[in-house]
């Protein structure tokens, strides 16, 4: 792998990007979408609007106007997340499972849920409730993802913020059994699976089958770590469901590019795929002049927050209302 390969990461990204533009419709909702993704591939620190926005600042004044529009394209513009998650389905079909078909398993898509932990009570579905991460009650919300798994990478395919629950209306459900799991080095802790496969299928291709479980935490453990899925300021279910199609978007470009790359070397991680991108994207640093405007931008909107704060607050104690010298 030489230079010239690397530079040719960020020309891929924006051939990539062009397969998703007519999910977006006009030219200006179509850059911005270019942009959310270039900023959850080299961002540095959390991956939510503004501070993408601003280390995207080369030189002037903090773009407050550009900050508004970029959250406008989040919450309220009108495109379809379910139109670029086809399109990244599609792009899974040809590029992703074509890897798989020497893969005794094939391909393996799997639902699972994952949490993201809350400070507050305004974001979208939060609530007090079971989180994976902690493994106890938390104020977090849970999303249900559709993972997709080949040899080649894995890419999530389509999301939700719901739990399904079967009813069987007491008729009786798919014939069932039990595999059992105990771990070689830890071998009182047990754990067991319910399948509905055939009895013609292996206790091998079972075991194998479960055993893709890590793959899907790992999947969570990079998209949050490295694009930003749990970074989100998302008040809507439209700007939940955005985010995490363009996140999608950035994962399946790097495990792509991973690909391409992985026949000169084979070891290349995707964790290091995300980092030899981002040296090649542009992430321009500020001056102290823009340090001290990022400064007096954020004292601004904390300011701005405090006092919708203090009104919500207010009137849900209106009875404390009158007492109270603010």
């Amino acid at each position: 792998m030489d230079r010239d390969e690397l530079r040719a990461g960020a020309g891929k990204l924006g051939r990539f990007q062009e397969r998703f533009a007519g999910c977006f419709g006009r030219c200006e909702t179509r850059e911005h979408a270019a942009r959310y993704v270039q900023g959850l591939l080299a961002s540095d620190g959390r991956k939510n609007v503004a501070r993408m926005v601003l280390q995207e600042v080369a030189e002037g004044q903090i773009p407050t106007g550009e900050v508004w529009s970029r959250q406008h394209f989040l919450t309220s513009s009108p495109w379809d997340a379910r139109a670029v998650q086809r399109e990244i389905q599609a792009v899974f079909a040809e590029s992703l499972a074509p890897t798989a078909k020497a893969w005794s398993l094939g391909v393996v898509v799997a639902i699972d849920e994952s949490a993201f932990l809350k400070h507050g009570d305004h974001s979208v579905g939060v609530q007090v409730q079971h989180c994976g991460c902690t493994g106890s009650r938390e104020n977090c919300q849970v999303g249900v993802f559709l993972v997709g798994m080949t040899p080649g990478g894995e890419c999530l395919l389509d999301q939700a913020r719901l739990r399904v629950w079967a009813k069987r209306h007491r008729e009786p459900g798919p014939p069932t059994w039990l595999m059992f799991q105990r771990e070689i080095d830890h071998p009182h802790i047990l754990r067991c699976w319910v399948s509905n496969a055939e009895e013609s299928v292996s206790l091998e291709t079972l075991a194998e089958v479960a055993g893709q479980r890590v793959r899907i935490e790992q999947f969570f453990e990079e998209a949050k770590g490295e694009v930003g899925m749990a970074d989100y300021e998302a008040r809507a279910w439209t700007s939940w469901h955005h985010h995490l199609s363009l996140v999608a978007v950035a994962h399946l470009f790097v495990t792509l590019w991973r690909l391409d790359l992985r026949p000169e070397t084979p070891q290349l991680t995707l964790r290091q795929s995300f980092d030899l991108l981002r040296a090649t994207l542009d992430r321009p640093r500020l001056s102290p002049d823009e340090a001290l405007q990022l400064l007096e931008y954020h004292l601004q909107r904390n300011a701005t927050a405090t006092q919708s704060h203090r009104k919500s607050w207010l009137q849900k104690h209106q009875r404390l209302r009158k007492e109270l010298t603010l």
